[in-house]
């Protein structure tokens, strides 16, 4: 089987077409771009999420997600803690405001690449989602503030 390098992309929503992307370690910056995001991943329960990666526009490097994921050797797996697609492509905010997406297929290349840390840490693939309380938390909080 060995190691395989992913080619991810997102489709541009308006036009279909294809958009390559990257994933790399989140920097202080892609944190600081979610003041206006259903959460603020500076928060200190942001902050202490583990292995925080972006995702971005390859050409242009604007920050279309993040995720925070955790190799859980007990079950062989890689464990998505948390991932939330920007303000522009957000079904939940985009909902709330009646906007439309700029992105799609954001989410599914998150977990590719989840899927390709569980290849190369030896798990075979197997990736799950994990809800932690707190989230649950944080998740009805943001939902009863605006009236769901």
């Amino acid at each position: 089987w060995g190691i395989h390098m992913l080619s991810l992309f997102v489709l541009d929503a308006d036009s279909g077409e294809k958009v390559l992307v990257s994933v790399n370690p989140a920097t202080e910056r892609d944190l600081a771009a979610t003041q206006d995001w259903q959460t603020n991943w500076t928060t200190s329960f942001a902050e202490n999420l583990p292995n925080k990666v972006a995702l971005h526009h390859a050409k242009n490097r604007e920050l279309l997600e993040l995720m925070s994921y955790e190799l859980d050797s007990r079950s062989l797996a890689v464990e998505v803690i948390y991932l939330e697609s920007a303000r522009h492509s957000n079904v939940n905010l985009l909902h709330a405001e009646g906007g439309n997406k700029r992105y799609i297929g954001i989410v599914k290349a998150l977990f590719a690449y989840a899927v390709q840390i569980s290849m190369d840490a030896g798990f075979d693939g197997v990736v799950f989602f994990g809800l932690k309380p707190a989230i649950c938390w944080i998740t009805i909080s943001v939902n009863s503030a605006h009236g769901r």
